[in-house]
């Protein structure tokens, strides 16, 4: 197919399950032991060398405080393996920070978690969880490349430097230790960034339009056939 007649379109997010709610958030930080009012970081993913699972949880080896004096806890979600993997997991054992670890769960289950955190963090390769995350008012910190640049846009999300600790340590900081006004507005960017852009509604009417165009072309190809002058 030639390039020029290729469309590309995203995959959305079912932002009606995918959602903020208060009292799922409450219910589930009382079931693990989160503080009801800390600062909670979510990571949900593979631990694994390419999404960065070393380079995190040296980052949460020393104690981060919030400078308003909130608790900063971790709810890390995801199985590790071999080798690499032990080194994640003595190192969040290790850990000065507060950390619920829970094993990999299924899709549809994630919500639940992602309502009850306050921030999401990709240490490394973003995943597509990042669209299912902003859809619940999750803030989302990652770092900075090409692609995440253009998904940052009015205080969605935050960016830190590639392979610095100390700047992932920095923001993570900074963002716990803002205000709760301030961080709400930042909370109702991240969902209305997916409602605006990947909405399972807007997408599927992008898919249905190609559908259209794609088919008035084939009739007026169609139509030009039946009427060209044949040779005599």
């Amino acid at each position: 197919i030639p390039l020029e007649r290729t469309h590309y379109l995203s995959l959305g997010t079912d932002t009606d399950f995918f959602q903020p709610d208060p009292s799922s958030k409450a219910q589930l930080r009382a079931e693990l032991g989160l503080d009801p009012r800390a600062f909670v970081v979510l990571y949900a993913g593979k631990l694994d060398e390419y999404k960065g699972g070393i380079f995190f949880s040296e980052t949460l080896q020393k104690k981060l405080e919030a400078s308003n004096g909130r608790p900063v806890e971790f709810l890390i979600i995801g199985n590790t393996v071999g080798d690499y993997g032990k080194k994640v997991e003595e190192n969040l054992r290790a850990s000065e920070n507060r950390i619920v670890r829970r094993p990999t769960q299924r899709y549809f289950d994630l919500a639940k978690s992602y309502q009850a955190a306050d921030l999401a963090v990709f240490p490394k390769q973003c995943s597509m969880s990042f669209f299912e995350a902003q859809a619940c008012g999750l803030p989302v910190l990652f770092e900075a490349n090409e692609v995440n640049n253009m998904r940052v846009s009015n205080d969605n999300a935050f960016t830190f430097h590639p392979g610095s600790t100390e700047s992932f340590r920095e923001k993570l900081i900074w963002l716990a230790s803002q205000s709760p006004s301030t961080f709400l507005g930042y909370s109702a960017q991240a969902r209305e960034y997916v409602l605006r852009h990947f909405d399972f509604v807007p997408i599927a009417q992008q898919y249905s339009q190609v559908l259209i165009d794609t088919a008035a072309a084939w009739n007026r190809q169609g139509t030009d056939v039946a009427h060209a002058p044949r040779n005599s």
